[in-house]
């Protein structure tokens, strides 16, 4: 008995989403009490067992048949028992929430959820988890409204790489602001690259999380790819407005500077080539 109380083990499992651990802990609960008649006990940790929705676990089979008989009325009074719809929001983002460690909504939502004592948690794109107790009563409707932290690099990283690397949306905004987290990067620019016979480069740009620029530079062989990568960035620099495009060579004040230096040599060079020669008289006797 000693081995298996405590509620913060119990609730951290279910945080975690390791049902079935949490099942066979709770099962043994409730073995443990009977072993040691403490019947009274044991029928409280079956009406959480039943509460929190768990199933036998596999080695239900080592306990005394009073437990299983214990388990399945209280199975009976939660199935009679009072559901309380419940909602559940976030601010911020949506995000999935898990009820005893099972994935139930997405926020903005609303479910049914019996009467008792569960462990709620909540898990979006660049948050951190979070969990916590919450003890649900009728007849009034709770509203729990989650505040997680922002998700440092690393996490960020690990999220990114499990719901993005190597997907087709892998320049989406959602996932380069994702990815600007994870490497700590106000901007970011991703490039996609399809290779073969005509390779293709697709980029994004993204400033502080959201995508100002995308561009496309598609090659006649495969040794393009290279050569191709130099023109997609400057495209989504200029585009993104992070540099300014180069000027048109009529338009730069160096060309006319030069033209004017040019043109003065031309003209120079010119009035000494046709003028007419100096004329010269002499006079002898």
């Amino acid at each position: 008995m000693k081995l298996v109380d405590g509620d913060e083990r119990l609730n951290d499992l279910l945080a975690d989403g390791k049902v079935v651990l949490a099942s066979r802990l709770v099962f043994w609960r409730v073995a443990c009490r009977v072993g040691a008649g403490l019947n009274a006990e044991a029928e409280t940790e079956a009406d959480r067992f039943a509460t929190l929705g768990l199933e036998l676990p596999a080695d239900v089979e080592s306990a005394s048949p009073e437990v299983e008989t214990m388990l399945g009325r209280a199975r009976v009074r939660s199935a009679k028992a009072m559901s309380v719809p419940t909602s559940f929001t976030h601010s911020a983002s949506r995000g999935e929430v898990s009820v005893d460690g099972i994935e139930r909504c997405v926020t903005p939502c609303s479910i049914d959820v019996k009467a008792g004592a569960h462990v709620v948690s909540f898990e979006a794109e660049g948050f951190s988890r979070e969990s916590r107790v919450i003890r649900v009563s009728g007849p009034t409707v709770p509203t729990v409204e989650f505040t997680p932290t922002l998700a440092p690099p690393e996490l960020s990283g690990a999220q990114w790489s499990r719901s993005y690397a190597g997907s087709p949306v892998a320049d989406s905004s959602n996932s380069l602001r994702l990815l600007a987290r994870a490497v700590r990067a106000q901007r970011l620019v991703f490039v996609d690259v399809d290779a073969g016979p005509t390779p293709r480069l697709r980029g994004a740009l993204a400033v502080e999380g959201s995508v100002t620029a995308r561009s496309e530079r598609t090659g006649s062989n495969a040794n393009d790819t290279r050569s191709l990568a130099i023109p997609l960035l400057r495209d989504l620099l200029v585009q993104g407005k992070v540099t300014e495009p180069a000027p048109k060579l009529y338009q730069s004040p160096v060309f006319w500077t030069t033209v004017v230096v040019v043109a003065a040599g031309v003209a120079t060079g010119s009035y000494f080539l046709l003028r007419p020669p100096d004329e010269r008289t002499e006079i002898r006797f």
